[in-house]
């Protein structure tokens, strides 16, 4: 799982006291304790002392603690109530578009990223918060130029090498991205985040024991970073080392029990072991957080529900990954087998029809498309299907065998 950096922290807004209550108020406001500053800064608000400005800085000083708090709809409330008494600073929109960020709300977060950098088009808090956004909506071009331009800006500033390396990673540049998290540690001289990410990245390249080795450096930096356990354990359960993988996950899920992307990982390995109803369990649970990654896990719940013969279950899961992701061949192809296995054949050859246009190469489709033609006794097309599976993969054993039943040659 990646690991985005800010920058630089939101400033707190702070102004000269004026009387002894009001300045102990003040200070506890604008630091501190989260809920000490909303009672501090509540308490100025209502004493309907402060004006303009100084109200203003209120307003944004308490948002900034609800924030922190995770209170985000008050949070933009009072951004907002600053922003309309006149503060024209950056970093209120930077901190109020980072909120909408977190609900989600992504062009109202640019749109203020945009307007902080009509205050200060230098801002390179804005050009890296608005980069995130962009690469939220799958915009990677506009995000790398953000991050650029971020970087020829200030080109001692290592988040902004990591977060580029995040975009370059999730367009599968994976040399490009390994080169900004050097970068990055260089300029950090080590930060357990870019550790981690480049250790995602090395792994994405299939190079396992550089992926253990940045996450173990990760963990040694900040032994509560349970995104790093999560990460290292999915090596460990891409080299079927199970045991081991469940045990990071655990590890993960207990320093932080919202953490998605374990529970996803953890399910799947307990779907490698064949403890399907642990994995749906576990699908469920991470289901239940609305991960960014979504689709795959309604496909990896679907997958552990056909394996159970629960076929309907597994076809409404297919269905909302397919939904969310339109160009996942893999689960047409899964729920195609399942409406096979339930006897819908018109449904299945329509599915498995759908994962060849997505993906010509893959024998698999082509063979379970063969399986059903062959069902149907449409003997020419099925062979036709076992044929093309065959001359992509001569490994495949189902085709082969369909061959051999219907008396075709490869």
């Amino acid at each position: 799982m990646r690991a985005f950096l800010i920058g630089v922290a939101v400033a707190c807004v702070a102004l000269p006291a004026m009387a002894q209550t009001t300045a102990r108020n003040r200070t506890r406001c604008s630091a501190g304790d989260p809920d000490a500053r909303v009672a501090a800064c509540t308490a100025l608000i209502e004493s309907r002392h402060d004006k303009s400005l100084v109200l203003a800085a209120d307003y944004a000083n308490r948002g900034i603690a609800y924030t922190a708090k995770g209170q985000n709809d008050q949070a933009i409330d009072d951004f907002s109530h600053a922003i309309a008494l006149g503060v024209r600073i950056p970093d209120i929109y930077v901190a109020r578009g980072r909120v909408y960020e977190a609900k989600q709300m992504l062009d109202e977060a640019i749109a203020d990223y945009d307007r902080a950098l009509a205050l200060n088009p230098r801002f390179v808090p804005a050009l890296n918060e608005r980069g995130h956004a962009l690469e939220a909506k799958g915009l990677h071009d506009q995000a790398l130029a953000d991050y650029n331009r971020a970087i020829a800006i200030n080109p001692g500033d290592g988040a902004s090498f990591n977060n580029r390396g995040l975009v370059y990673q999730d367009m599968g540049r994976q040399d490009e991205a390994i080169a900004d998290f050097n970068h990055a540690l260089a300029l950090t001289g080590g930060d357990a985040t870019i550790y981690s990410n480049r250790g995602d990245s090395y792994e994405a390249k299939g190079l396992h024991d550089q992926a253990i080795a940045d996450y173990n450096k990760a963990i040694a930096i900040d032994p509560g970073f349970a995104v790093a356990y999560s990460g290292r354990g999915a090596v460990y359960r891409a080299q079927g080392l199970n045991d081991k993988a469940i045990a990071d996950f655990n590890h993960a899920l207990a320093l932080k029990p919202d953490l998605a992307v374990a529970y996803n990982n953890r399910g799947a390995t307990y779907q490698n072991m064949g403890l399907f109803d642990l994995a749906i369990d576990d699908f469920t649970h991470a289901l239940a957080l609305n991960p960014p990654e979504i689709a795959v896990v309604y496909a990896n719940r679907g997958e552990a529900y056909a394996a159970k013969g629960r076929y309907t279950e597994a076809i409404a899961d297919f269905t909302q990954s397919i939904a969310l992701d339109p160009n996942n061949e893999l689960a047409y192809d899964n729920r195609g087998y399942c409406y096979a296995e339930s006897g819908q054949y018109g449904s299945a050859l329509a599915d498995f029809t759908k994962a060849i246009s997505l993906k010509p190469d893959d024998p698999i489709a082509r063979t379970n498309r063969g399986s059903v033609y062959e069902a149907l006794g449409r003997k020419a097309e099925a062979i036709a299907d076992f044929q093309a599976a065959l001359a992509i993969d001569p490994s495949q054993a189902a085709a082969r065998a369909g061959l051999g039943r219907l008396g075709g040659t490869p």
